[in-house]
């Protein structure tokens, strides 16, 4: 199955959600989700569906970020870099 990224508030919020997600028979696990000037930011990662783990979790009393794709879409490049340039097309034997 497809795994997906629930972001949440920190690390302590992901692991107690591990906690609470283990109790119902669904594994997760803590994933780094970014890094800003603010910290870093965590979440959990899981392979059922966000919105099923999102209610036992409200039920628990963490609340949901929504949902990510795994792995999470690469960044978009820095201001003023250079657009990637398309890789060159094989060279025919001669």
């Amino acid at each position: 199955m497809k795994k997906t990224i629930i972001p949440l508030n920190s690390y302590t919020s992901a692991q107690r959600a591990v906690r609470v997600l283990a109790r119902h028979g669904i594994k997760a696990r803590v994933v780094k989700t970014g890094t800003s000037k603010y910290g870093c930011s965590f979440g959990i990662s899981v392979s059922e569906p966000p919105d099923m783990v999102c209610g036992i979790l409200a039920d628990a009393g963490i609340r949901c970020e929504g949902a990510m794709p795994f792995p999470p879409p690469p960044p978009p490049p820095p201001w003023g870099a250079p657009p990637a340039r398309p890789p060159r097309p094989p060279r025919s034997g001669r």
